[in-house]
């Protein structure tokens, strides 16, 4: 080979090798934003209490009360957990996870199951919106959601 065709090749070899290099930045930059999650992950806290109230209007916990908590998210993914009530009327805190996508929203339903006697059944259902979550999370980020339920029943013809 001659100085010329060296001289040539060798800027071809040079041009070839920078369109690549630029190449690989522009494939690491979609590689990186397709990778970046597109949710939100939503971890939830639920608890509740069951009490009733006396006639002279006081309230009284209720101990060894069935106590459904189910979780769901918009599209049908659920948790559900069924506990009972210590002595002082609560149910121990239970917890789930979701990655929320724009526009869902999930919610948390709480209510007492196989009360016998007890009448009133009351159900409890909290819902959180992707607007709420939005406005304080950025994709990837963590939303902490901590629900407390409120569920009061009466005695009489079960």
């Amino acid at each position: 080979m001659n100085k010329h065709a060296i001289y040539i090749f060798s800027i071809l070899i040079a041009v070839l090798l920078s369109v690549l290099l630029s190449g690989c930045e522009e494939l690491d930059k979609l590689i990186e934003e397709a990778s970046e999650p597109d949710y939100i992950i939503v971890n939830i806290e639920s608890k509740a209490v069951v009490y009733t109230l006396l006639s002279s209007g006081i309230e009284e916990h209720i101990a060894d009360i069935t106590v459904m908590i189910e979780m769901a998210k918009a599209g049908g993914e659920t948790f559900t957990f069924y506990k009972t009530t210590d002595e002082y009327g609560y149910t121990e805190t239970v917890t789930g996870s979701f990655n929320l996508y724009n526009e869902q929203d999930v919610g948390c339903t709480a209510r007492p199951t196989g009360i016998g006697s007890w009448t009133n059944i009351p159900i409890s259902s909290k819902t959180l919106s992707w607007e709420t979550v939005d406005a304080t999370c950025d994709f990837g980020d963590t939303y902490t959601w901590t629900v407390s339920h409120s569920l009061t029943i009466s005695e009489g013809q079960g």
